[in-house]
């Protein structure tokens, strides 16, 4: 059932009216429309450059004579966004739907046709890719539903998104079967846009993110024994800008600094949703034997030499003291 905007509708039979629209005027112009109805053999009529079938003016006018509100049809139709969603499914991704300060009675009015709308077009924008269009759609739908409805109505994206994870896992996989890459694969799964669509999720879908963070480290472990330690250390600086449980985080940074072991004691400032990589994004490579595997909890930590040289230097300093002291004691007697 799609919202028909009475004002709209009627405009052209109001035209010149002030003031509040009266039952008793609603009622002449559904005489008039139903009459027409009955006598035309035309099944739609265009009004304002609408269609409307038959059947869809018999329940506007139905519906009218139950709620009247014409004060909240006044709101949508003053809030030419809302009224475009609810009316056609269309929208802007840079303009809200709603202005932030709509009171539970009004959300309460428009959420019987807004809940179509808004699962009609979840589905095919995740289908089709378009994760802004997703993070867009799931900001608007947090003033209209509550926790529990939001996650019935997300409940068919579910599935698809753990199938989306399984693909992400193999692979993995593959890469660490072949020892090769493919980098539009790769930003398939590890991109900024599908990672702020992550976030934009409710928090029932934090087991998922952490899952989808395992998925990313062993994606860039992978890539890293692929011979590529850049584009590891790339794909791993954009997987933290997802919102996970800290243990995971911890171990994407961990790989890190195998990745550029040069930035072993650099922790990084990320905020979530924010563009933090720097320079060029690094080219795929061919496929060539890695120079050695990372294999967790088994590799030296990159700081090793510099430790080894720095017990050396402190073993010379103390000969060297403990020489002079021996010197000068020697001398004494």
């Amino acid at each position: 059932m799609r919202y028909i905007s009475p004002l709209n509708f009627l405009q052209d039979d109001l035209a010149g009216h002030t003031g509040e629209i009266t039952q008793q005027q609603i009622l002449l112009v559904k005489r008039q429309l139903l009459a027409w109805a009955e006598l035309s053999d035309q099944k739609t009529v265009v009004r304002n450059g609408i269609e409307y079938s038959k059947e869809e003016i018999i329940n506007l006018f139905n519906k009218l004579g139950e709620d009247l509100r014409m004060d909240y049809h006044q709101r949508i139709f003053e809030n030419k966004a809302l009224l475009k969603f609810l009316e056609h499914g269309d929208y802007t991704e840079n303009i809200p739907l709603f202005k932030g300060n709509e009171e539970p009675g009004f959300l309460d009015f428009i959420r019987p046709w807004f809940t179509p709308v808004w699962g009609d077009e979840l589905l095919p924008a995740f289908r089709e890719r378009k994760f802004e269009s997703l993070v867009y759609l799931l900001k608007q739908a947090e003033p209209v539903f509550d926790e529990i409805l939001l996650m019935e109505f997300l409940h068919p994206l579910q599935s698809r998104l753990e199938d989306f994870e399984k693909q992400a896992e193999e692979y993995g996989g593959e890469i660490k079967n072949l020892r090769a890459w493919n980098t539009k694969k790769v930003d398939e799964f590890i991109n900024r846009p599908l990672l702020e669509f992550f976030n934009a999720l409710p928090y029932t879908f934090g087991s998922f993110r952490n899952t989808y963070m395992i998925d990313m480290i062993n994606l860039t472990v992978n890539v890293y024994n692929a011979r590529n330690a850049d584009a590891a250390y790339y794909y791993a600086e954009m997987a933290l800008t997802l919102e996970c449980d800290e243990q995971y985080r911890e171990k994407m940074r961990d790989r890190m600094k195998i990745y550029k072991p040069s930035l072993m004691f650099y922790t990084p400032a990320y905020k979530s949703g924010t563009e933090q990589s720097s320079g060029t994004k690094p080219k795929e490579t061919e496929n060539t034997p890695p120079r050695q595997d990372y294999t967790p909890y088994k590799t030296k930590p990159a700081c090793g030499g510099v430790i080894a040289v720095l017990m050396i230097f402190f073993i010379v300093l103390f000969l060297v003291v403990y020489g002079i002291i021996g010197g000068s004691s020697s001398s004494s007697h």
